[in-house]
């Protein structure tokens, strides 16, 4: 087991915080994970959210490739329709694995809340097929080869990524909060991150779910890492944990889930 740290970002107001603050500070704690040896620290994406939620997780990720030597930096996900066209999330991950010398871990998910492809103009119906064929795309583009692609959501035509990824092969996983997504994910032979809001139990059956498909699939569970997101708050007791954090942590559920 690899012990990684979690930031969303958020900076509520009415917490008396504000981005810069909470930007700066979080740099600072990564600094310190990095120098205490921690494994990795993940970073997530929501747009258009009252508490600052990050939603330009690739740029966080690339301020905290310049401040640290050795924590694996993944994105635990970005929401891939919202991109534009995957060949430039693509090259974005291929940048970021050179600057951090073969650090970042890319994860992608599809979205999940209306009103943030309503923002963007899009149709929320369209965004499995437009997750399958960008990842399908990205993994055609990162080897470095020339290539083409005519999909339905997204075409290609003969376009070869520079520079490539310094991992080969470059790390995706994949977010999935339901059977038939984690079943999609192991056939596609991705790791997997569970949802943040199922208990241990939950979390489980989950994994043994991907862990069967896996199988299933003719793969080897052993060579495909999973994820799974906690809370932990550090008080000398449960109670003072419990009467400092809880405003904070219901602040989460009630604004995000």
């Amino acid at each position: 087991m690899k012990y990684a740290s979690f930031y969303s970002l958020q900076a509520p107001a009415e917490f008396g915080v504000t981005p810069q603050q909470v930007y700066a500070e979080a740099l600072e704690q990564i600094a310190h994970a990095d120098a205490l040896g921690i494994h990795q620290v993940w970073l997530t994406e929501h747009h258009f959210m009252d508490d600052a939620y990050c939603p330009s997780p690739m740029i966080a990720a690339a301020a905290i490739a310049g401040r640290t030597r050795q924590i694996r930096i993944g994105q635990g996900v970005v929401l891939l329709p919202f991109y534009g066209h995957p060949l430039r999330l693509a090259e974005d991950a291929a940048v970021l694995d050179v600057v951090s010398g073969g650090r970042f871990e890319l994860g992608v998910g599809r979205g999940y809340r209306p009103h943030e492809f309503e923002g963007f103009g899009m149709d929320i119906r369209k965004r499995m097929g437009m997750t399958n064929e960008g990842i399908e795309i990205m993994r055609r583009a990162w080897p470095g080869e020339r290539f083409s692609f005519d999909g339905k959501h997204y075409q290609v035509r003969d376009a070869r990524l520079t520079p490539t990824p310094v991992q080969n092969p470059m790390p995706l996983w994949s977010g999935a909060g339901v059977a038939a997504a984690r079943r999609n994910v192991a056939a596609r032979g991705m790791p997997l991150l569970v949802s943040l809001i199922t208990d241990l139990e939950e979390t489980k059956a989950e994994f043994a779910d991907y862990t069967a498909a896996l199988v299933e699939h003719g793969r080897d569970p052993a060579q495909f890492p999973r994820a799974r997101i906690r809370e932990c708050y550090v008080a000398p007791d449960h109670e003072q944990a419990w009467r400092e954090v809880k405003p904070h942590f219901l602040h989460i559920y009630r604004k995000v889930y």
